[in-house]
């Protein structure tokens, strides 16, 4: 857990936009609902790093919204400034912001949806911090270092590449054998070029 003394940063993209950008979603178990930890994976000679968010499942259910809501409302009456919950909440809202986000979370096993449709957790979760004041982030630096990492060219990039051209064994093989033909086609255009120079 941080210190809620973090300066104050939101998360500016939804879990689907940082999927996009690399960011893996890998759940846990025995651990706090609020315990979230961030994991960084520096390759060697290349300008990419791998970024883990490691979040315990949350379970939702048809009466998660009142315990939350009650949850919450104790943290902003009496613990204005230990405000867990509120924060994780918040933390979650900024995640999820269409059912695409909330279906990406779930086959992830980050999220636990049994209220049958993904549009109504959305719904949800973005209702939750209506009218709630947040005292300070307790994952300003989490959200930070996911921002950070999204707005990176090169991990952006890497994933697109990843998935458009070696997404399967298939996918892989036939763009390893395009990048080779291309390869000779350029060398071989080179050579013919350098033979008609020596003439």
């Amino acid at each position: 857990m941080e210190d809620p003394s973090v300066h104050y940063t939101t998360c500016f993209y939804s879990a689907k936009q940082l999927d996009r950008a690399g960011v893996s979603f890998v759940p846990c178990k025995n651990q706090y609902l609020t315990n979230i930890v961030v994991k960084k994976f520096k390759y060697n000679f290349f300008p990419w790093k791998s970024l883990e968010l490691v979040v315990l499942e949350f379970k939702i259910e048809d009466n998660t919204e009142c315990l939350m809501r009650n949850v919450m409302a104790l943290e902003q009456c009496v613990y204005p400034f230990q405000s867990y919950i509120c924060d994780y909440i918040s933390l979650l809202d900024h995640l999820i912001n269409t059912a695409e986000d909330v279906e990406l979370l779930v086959k992830k096993r980050i999220v636990d949806n049994l209220l049958g449709s993904n549009d109504a957790l959305a719904d949800l979760v973005n209702k939750l911090c209506d009218q709630i004041v947040e005292s300070g982030l307790c994952y300003g630096t989490i959200c930070k270092q996911l921002n950070e990492h999204h707005d990176n060219f090169w991990n952006v990039t890497k994933t697109i590449l990843k998935r458009v051209y070696f997404k399967d064994l298939w996918t892989s093989s036939s763009s390893i054998v395009a990048f080779f033909v291309l390869l000779f086609s350029v060398v071989s255009v080179i050579v013919s070029i350098k033979d008609m120079t020596t003439w």
